[in-house]
C-alpha cells in the first residue's frame, strides 16, 4: 500500500471544482469553465472525447500518485455533472416549477422538490430515471469524498491550515461551556471533510429532484431522454452483465480504468459507491 506523503499546495482549479455549489442550472457549464485537465502535461480539454483520446497515450505510464488521483477525481466531478445536464436536457419554461407527472404548479424550488418526492413514489418514470442516472450520482459522491480524503495529505496548504486554525479556535472557545470536546477518533481536518461530505449528500438529493423534474420536461418534447456514456471498469461491467469475476483482481482493474471509455447499457448501474474512475 502506498504511504501517504505530506503535500504542500492543493491546485486551485481542483479545490474550486470540489467547492463548487451543486446546482442543476450550472452543473452543465462547469466543464466549460474549468475544462478537463491531464495530470501529466496539464493540457486542458472541453470535451470528453478529446480528453479520452489524449489520456489514452499521455497517461499510459503515469504514476498513480496523489497528483494523479486529485486530477482524476476532479475531472470525474466535471464529467458526471455534465452528463446529468445532458441526460436531463432543458425545458422551454423560464422556471421549472411544474410537476411533469400531475401538472400542478408550485411557488418555488423547495415546494416542488417536496412534492415530486411524493408524487413520483412508485412511478415508472421515476424508476427508469433512477436506473439510468444512479451511476452518475454515485460517481459524483465517490469522487467528492475521495477528494476530501486526498486534500488531507496537503498538510501545509493554506486551506487546510485555515480550516485547522478556525476549528481549533471554535473548540477552545467552547471548551469551558461544553463537557464534550473534539471527537476521539478524528482530528479537526477529518471532522471538517466528514461534515462537508454529509452536506454534499444532501445537496445531491436536491439535485436528483431537480434533475428528475427536467427529465420529465424533456420527455414531453422527445420520445425518450437521451442516454449518456458511462465509463465503467471492465470488471464491474462484466458483473453488471451477469458474468462471474474474481474479486481479488478488482482493485487492479479499477486502477487501470482511466484510459478506457466503454458504452454499457444505461440500466447497468448497481448503486455501488465506487463505480468508475476518471
Amino acid at each position: 500500500m502506498q504511504a501517504m506523503q505530506p503535500m504542500k499546495d492543493i491546485p486551485p482549479r481542483i479545490f474550486e471544482i470540489w467547492d463548487a455549489p451543486v446546482d442543476i442550472e450550472t452543473c452543465g457549464n462547469l466543464i466549460t469553465h474549468h475544462k478537463l485537465q491531464c495530470s501529466t502535461c496539464d493540457e486542458k480539454f472541453e470535451t470528453e472525447v478529446q480528453f479520452a483520446i489524449h489520456i489514452d497515450k499521455c497517461l499510459q505510464n503515469a504514476e498513480r500518485d496523489t497528483h494523479y488521483q486529485i486530477h482524476m477525481h476532479a475531472n470525474r466531478l466535471l464529467m458526471f455533472q455534465h452528463r446529468v445536464a445532458l441526460f436531463c436536457g432543458a425545458s422551454h419554461q423560464d422556471r421549472f416549477l411544474q410537476c411533469g407527472l400531475c401538472k400542478e404548479n408550485f411557488e418555488n424550488k423547495e415546494t416542488i422538490r417536496k412534492h415530486i418526492r411524493i408524487c413520483a413514489r412508485d412511478n415508472a418514470s421515476y424508476g427508469a430515471f433512477i436506473r439510468k442516472t444512479r451511476p452518475l450520482f454515485s460517481n459524483m459522491l465517490s469522487s467528492y469524498e475521495q477528494l476530501g480524503l486526498l486534500f488531507q495529505r496537503y498538510v501545509m496548504d493554506d486551506h487546510i491550515v485555515d480550516i485547522r486554525n478556525r476549528r481549533r479556535s471554535v473548540r477552545l472557545a467552547k471548551a469551558d461551556s461544553s463537557p464534550v470536546g473534539r471527537h476521539l477518533f478524528f482530528d479537526e481536518i477529518s471532522e471538517h471533510f466528514i461534515e462537508q461530505y454529509r452536506d454534499y449528500v444532501f445537496a445531491i438529493c436536491g439535485l436528483i429532484d431537480d434533475a428528475f423534474i427536467r427529465y420529465l420536461k424533456k420527455k414531453e418534447s422527445e420520445s425518450e431522454a437521451a442516454d449518456v456514456i458511462y465509463s465503467l471498469p471492465k470488471k464491474r461491467k462484466r458483473r453488471a452483465d451477469g458474468e462471474s469475476v474474481d474479486s481479488d483482481s478488482e482493485e487492479d482493474e479499477d486502477d487501470d480504468s482511466e484510459e478506457e471509455i466503454e458504452q454499457p447499457s444505461t440500466s447497468s448501474g448497481r448503486g455501488r459507491k465506487r463505480t468508475t474512475r476518471r
